[in-house]
This record gives structure tokens, sequence and C-alpha cells, in this order.
């Protein structure tokens, strides 16, 4: 068991009521988080209430949970498991709120399910959003982009937009669309807290048996609260539910759902309010720190030591012709000072550039055909088995007759029902097997690809066909054209992707958000280094803190060559030190 600071201390021990816990990176949130939910649950022992720990990834939740479990009682016995919950915000609402609850709400008849894209219902014009930008024609929101659509309230005004790219979008139709995917139980994350919000609105008798059940919520990662997020909080405070934030306002980059951090920051000077601060960073070496320190203006303290291995907070110019020998050395680095390709990032800004970095190719294709494509490239090039496994399965819940409309969600899930598992391992084995299944990449397109994809594609649907339910549409062949395949390999495998070692994850700073890594490569753009060197006031400035702050040894910030002199003197007074590809590359190969 590792023992707590005295200002971890000082939040364990709080008294019960509302708490703001404003903490830098690596400040050991998570212990002070678990600490103090065990220690609140000890003093309302004798009380029916439970004590909800929540976050806002699943990652989050099982280190909660394998902390919590871990930690024993001062007196040797194991922490109680019975009256706490410790899950995701959407998690928390989902179970208690919305399925339960939700469907009166909604105008439904089932139990309200949670839809990911891939249901072959959301084809149907009258459940597609319009998104309307202010240049430009309307144009529909796909069906696989759904999740991207927000529901966002400000001073009582619903707003529902597309998040495409840089680009926040309006739908003018947004509720109409939502209501009606509402009236066959169908939402997704985002409208589902849209639901719970009216639910606890329209049915106080819930909210108050919610807040009985709940009389104590302390969330995590508070500076990620957006405005439905906080919409649900206030009505669970103005019913008496006892509300405790932890967070960093300095990394709130989900401002396209209203997560900037405000809410956490006016939250510390709400009257009633008692306001702690976590200032050391365990994680990071003094280097890293005193560049964070520098960028947002806290002040605080490094734990850690400065160890003898390769450590510290670098930038270093590049070409983009020169991208792969930045990260051959930087691969060589991590090996050369002790550091796991596994606990180790290349991270960048926008899913476009993490895709082009991971190697999952450019899009071929049409319709399914171009699904299936995607695919295969994202198995036999990005290695995501996960993602080629998601977009099979939706592209053969499109190839189904009539099929069940939560089908989709049920083929996704790690524990799907009985009646689907059969079915859902009959996909998985489609996809991984490139021999008998999904044809493989390396194949030339649209003479040898296509017609074995369509063969095999046949096959599995006649498997399929014997499980209930599961009847494949009429003419499937024409539903799988070769329209728009090269007469060539989706994959080449000599394209720089292939540079990236098994093990390094190339990921967006969202992706790593909340993690501690080893060592991380931020490949940044002119415009995100303008906003780093500027400090934290801007989402672009804290993506770059985020970035920097999941390092625990060895940061590097990737600059284009012909913008680093303009950056030079700014980022040296950050605390940056600068190397030279040139040079690292001799002292490597000398074995320097």
């Amino acid at each position: 068991m590792i023992d707590p600071s005295p200002q971890q201390i000082e939040i364990i021990g709080a008294p019960l009521g509302p708490l703001c816990v404003v903490a830098c990176a690596g400040s050991g949130k998570t212990l002070a988080a678990v600490l103090r939910l065990a220690e609140v649950r000890k003093r309302i022992r004798m009380s029916r209430g439970h004590v909800a720990l929540l976050s806002f990834s699943n990652i989050a939740v099982e280190v909660f949970n394998r902390s919590y479990l871990s930690q024993p009682d001062p007196s040797g016995a194991a922490r109680p498991s019975t009256r706490i919950c410790i899950d995701t915000f959407d998690g928390f609402i989902t179970t208690n709120i919305l399925r339960p609850h939700g469907g009166r709400t909604m105008g439904c008849d089932g139990l309200p399910f949670l839809v990911f894209g891939g249901e072959q219902f959301l084809e149907n014009k009258k459940y597609k959003y319009w998104a309307n930008p202010a240049s430009g024609k309307p144009f529909p929101v796909q069906p696989k982009d759904i999740k991207d659509v927000d529901v966002c309230l400000s001073d009582g005004d619903l707003r529902f937009c597309y998040r495409f790219f840089e680009a926040s979008i309006p739908i003018p139709d947004g509720r109409a669309v939502t209501e009606r995917l509402g009236k066959v139980g169908a939402y997704t994350h985002s409208t589902g807290r849209y639901w719970t919000y009216l639910t606890l609105k329209r049915e106080t008798n819930i909210l108050s048996a919610l807040v009985r059940r709940y009389p104590h919520i302390i969330v995590d990662e508070a500076q990620d609260v957006g405005s439905m997020h906080l919409a649900i909080l206030r009505q669970l405070a103005r019913a008496g539910a006892q509300i405790t934030l932890i967070g960093d306002p300095n990394q709130a980059i989900f401002g396209f759902c209203g997560a900037d951090g405000a809410y956490l920051r006016a939250y510390e000077s709400k009257e009633g309010t008692r306001a702690k601060h976590l200032t050391t960073n365990f994680r990071s070496v003094p280097a890293i720190v005193k560049v964070a320190k520098s960028l947002s203006g806290l002040s605080g303290t490094a734990h850690r030591k400065t160890p003898e291995s390769a450590s510290g907070a670098f930038f270093i110019a590049y070409k983009p012709t020169e991208r792969s020998r930045l990260i051959l050395l930087f691969q060589e680095t991590l090996k050369s000072g002790g550091m796991l390709l596994e606990k180790s990032a290349i991270v960048c800004r926008a899913t476009k550039r993490k895709r082009e970095l991971g190697n999952y190719g450019a899009d071929y294709g049409q319709g399914l055909t171009k699904l299936l494509a995607s695919a295969a490239i994202a198995r036999d090039s990005a290695k995501d088995y996960l993602e080629a496994f998601r977009t099979v399965a939706g592209c053969i819940t499109l190839l189904l007759k009539n099929p069940p409309e939560n089908l989709y969600a049920q083929l996704i899930q790690s524990s799907p029902p009985p009646e689907i598992r059969i079915a859902r391992r009959e996909i998985w084995e489609f996809t991984r097997d490139g021999k008998s299944g999904l044809p493989p990449a390396t194949l030339i397109a649209d003479v040898c690809w296509h017609p074995e994809m369509v063969k095999r594609v046949k096959g599995l649907m006649a498997r399929l066909q014997a499980k209930p339910g599961l009847r494949p549409v009429n003419n499937l062949g024409s539903r799988l054209k070769k329209t728009a395949l090269p007469n060539a390999p989706f994959v080449d495998t000599t394209s720089e992707g292939s540079i990236i070692q098994p093990g390094l994850r190339v990921e967006t700073v969202h992706g790593v958000k909340g993690e501690s890594l080893d060592a991380v490569l931020y490949l940044a753009d002119k415009e995100h280094i303008e906003a780093l060197t500027s400090g934290t006031n801007t989402e672009i400035g804290r993506i770059g803190y985020v970035a920097l702050t999941r390092a625990r040894n060895l940061f590097w910030l990737g600059v284009p060559e012909d913008c680093v002199g303009i950056f030079r003197e700014s980022l040296v007074g950050h605390g940056f030190a600068e190397i030279l590809l040139d040079r690292m590359e001799q002292d490597a190969n000398s074995g320097a």
C-alpha cells in the first residue's frame, strides 16, 4: 500500500459535504479518490445510502476498482464492496435512470438501447440528422458518425451539433430526429444524457429516490464535465446530493461538449464548498514538471528525482519528409534508455493524423465494399483487429433482412446474450482469418480481393442463416460491387507506417488522456506549438499540456523545421531543451 501524502490525507479526512479538489497532473488523484470513497462509506456505514465514484472512461473505472479493493482498512480487513458504485458517468445514469425509467420520457414501448452507428434501421432517412454549415449545402450525418452528434445545454437552450474535424456544425432538426429515435428506444451516449436530464426534470420522484440512494457522489476528471453532465449534476445537487469534484482545469480538452473546466473552477469558490489542492507531481521527472509548471502558471513540486537514464523534455526539428527518421530515432532512444515501447506512445491531435501514422491507409470502394475494404486494411496494415471486427459486424447487419434493432450493439459487446454468441464468434473468425475469412488487403483489389470477398461473405451469411432471425437480404452480390476499387493492393508493405515497431501505440492526445506513459513523442503543427507555448488558456494549448504530462521519463516535441526558428526562444524559455536530429543519429550510430 502507498502511504497517502499530507495533502491527500486532508482530502480523505475532510468533513462530509461539497468538496472541490483541484489537482495537478500526476498528483495521485486515483489514490485520493478511492480513499475518500472508503472514508465516506465508513462514515455513513449505518445509513442505507450508497457512495458513487464516477469518471469518464472504462480504463479509469478499472483502475479505481483495482485500487479500491486493494486498499485495506486500518483494521486490516478488506474494503467493503457493498453500497458503493464505481462506474463511468454514462454507465451510472444508464443503469439508474435511462434504462429503468427513460423509456417513458422517450415514448418507447421496449427497453431503451444504445446505438453505435452500424444498425441497419439508421439508414432510414427519418432517422438521419442533417448538418447545416454556415457556408455550403446541408448534408446528412452518416449512421457511422452518429456518435459525433452532440447535445449541449446553454442557459436553458438545447443545441444539437455535429463534430466534423475541427468544426461544430449546427443540426436544426436535432431534437426532432432524437425524438423519433427515442420512440424506438434508440439513444447515443450524448442523447442518453439528454433523455436522462428530461426524465429527472419531469419525474421528480425518481430524482428524490436517486438522491436517497446516492447521497454522496464523487466525480473524477471533473474538468471533463460537459454541459449535459453539468445539468444532471445540478439537478442532483439541488435535490440534496453532496457532490465532490476532483480534476485539473488545465486538462480540459473536451470543449465540443461544453467541458472547458469552467465548472470545476467555479465550484472551488462556491459558497459551502471546501476547496483542497494536490500540487505534488508523483509521475514525471523534474524536467517535465518544470515545463508543465511554466506552461500552466501553477506552483508545485516534483516528487521524483532525475534518473540516470535518458529523461527530460525536448523539442526536435524535422522536415515532413524526415518523419520516418524521427520515429526511428525515438524508438532507438527508448530502447537505449531502458524504456518499453508498450508503455510509450506517439501522439497527435487529430484522428486523421493518427490513422495516417498508424498505417490505416486511404478509403477505397463504395458502399458496403468500402466498409469491408477498410476492415481488411485495419487488420492487415494497422493491426487493429477490434476496429476491423466492429466494421465487419456493422456491414453484416446491413446485409441482413429485418435484423433486431439492437443487433449491432449486442454483437460488439464483450459478453453478448447467449443467442448472439455463436453469430459473434462466426464474425470474429471471419474477420481474423485472412485465409478463409475476409481476404488479405495485399491482394490486387479489383480482380483478386473483390471476387474472393464476395464468395466468402456469401459463405458467412449462409452460416449465419442457420441462426434464428438472421436472414440475408436478396441479391447479396449486388450489394457488394467493385466500383472504385483500384487495380492494386490496398496495403503497400513499404509504406512509412511499417517503421513503427510492434507495441508502440499511435494515438490522439484525447486517446491517452488519464494515462501514465514512459515516453511520449508529440507530433505537432505550427498552430499547436503556438498554442502550447502560450499556455493553457486555450483548448489547443491544453491539448499540448496533456500530451506533455502523460510522460513519466521522456517527452519529445516534434516541431516542423520551417517554424522552429519562430518558437525556439519560447520553448527554451519554458524549459524545453533542443536536440538535433542529425546529431542524435550520429550518436546512436556510434553507440554514444
